[in-house]
C-alpha cells in the first residue's frame, strides 16, 4: 500500500499569528510521522501476525490514536505528556481545570526559543457518497467547535504558562473519507467548503490541512466501506 501525502496551506498565513512558522513546521513533521507510522505499522502487522487483512491504526477511535501520536511527537522531541491535567489555583471548579490529549515542548533549532504544544485531538467521518448530503455529519461539526472550546477554555481560563516559555493551543480534527462502492465522489474543495462553514472566524484565523490519500479500494477494519483518505486538519486557537 503506497503512502501519498499532500499537505494544503493555502488558508494558512504564517505571519497572522504568533509563531506562526513554527506551528506549520511542527504540524507538518507530527502529521508527516503519524500517517508514516501508521503505514509502518500496517505492514509489521502484516509480517507478524501472518494476516494480509489492512489494518490500520488511524482509522481507529480517538483514544486509541494516542499511542501513534505520542510515538509521532516522539520523533519531533522526547518532552511530552499524555492526559495531563491542568488546575488553576487548585480550584474544584468545572471550568478552571481541563486535561490536554498531548502536551509536549518544542525548540526549533538551536537560536529559537522552547514553545509548549498543548494538543487536543478529535476524530470524525466525512462521506464520498453523492446521495448523501450534507457530507460532514453534524457530530463532526459538534467535534470541532468542542475542540475549539476546550482548548480556549486552557487557554483563556487556566492559562498553564509553563516555565515561562511561549505558548501553542493546536488543534487536531482527524477526518475519514469514507464511501460504499460504486458511489464514491471527492473532491478536497468539498471538504475545505464544510470545514470553513464550521469554523468561528473570529477564533481561527488560520489552519492547515495534511491529507494522506490512499490509491486502491481500502476496506481495513470498515468492512462495508472503503476509505479514500484521511485528513488532518491543524486549527491554531488565537483567541
Amino acid at each position: 500500500m503506497a503512502v501519498q501525502i499532500s499537505f494544503n496551506e493555502k488558508f494558512y498565513k504564517s505571519d497572522d499569528i504568533k509563531n506562526g512558522r513554527i506551528i506549520k513546521r511542527f504540524f507538518r513533521q507530527l502529521t508527516t510521522n503519524v500517517f508514516k507510522m501508521s503505514d509502518k505499522y500496517s505492514r509489521q502487522y502484516k509480517e507478524i501476525s501472518n494476516d494480509n487483512e489492512n489494518e490500520i491504526p488511524l482509522l481507529y477511535g480517538e483514544r486509541n490514536l494516542y499511542s501513534l501520536f505520542a510515538s509521532a511527537v516522539n520523533a519531533i522531541t522526547p518532552m511530552h505528556l499524555s492526559e495531563w491535567g491542568f488546575n488553576k489555583n487548585n480550584s474544584d471548579n468545572v471550568d478552571k481545570n481541563r486535561r490536554v490529549d498531548l502536551w509536549c515542548l518544542y525548540k526549533n533549532g538551536q537560536s529559537s526559543n522552547p514553545i509548549n504544544f498543548y494538543i487536543e485531538l478529535k476524530t470524525g467521518w466525512y462521506c464520498l457518497n453523492s446521495r448523501s448530503k450534507p457530507p460532514i455529519e453534524k457530530r463532526v461539526k459538534t467535534a470541532i467547535n468542542n475542540l475549539i472550546d476546550q482548548l480556549r477554555s486552557l487557554k483563556n481560563n487556566i492559562k498553564p504558562k509553563w516555565n515561562d516559555f511561549d505558548d501553542v493551543y493546536l488543534g487536531l480534527m482527524m477526518i475519514h473519507g469514507y464511501y460504499s462502492k460504486g458511489n464514491e465522489r471527492y473532491s478536497e474543495n468539498d471538504l475545505v467548503t464544510s470545514i470553513n462553514d464550521t469554523l468561528d472566524k473570529r477564533t481561527v484565523k488560520n489552519y492547515l490541512i495534511s491529507t494522506l490519500t490512499f490509491p486502491d479500494d481500502i476496506s481495513a477494519q470498515w468492512e462495508e466501506n472503503n476509505c479514500r483518505f484521511i485528513s488532518i486538519i491543524g486549527i491554531p486557537i488565537v483567541s
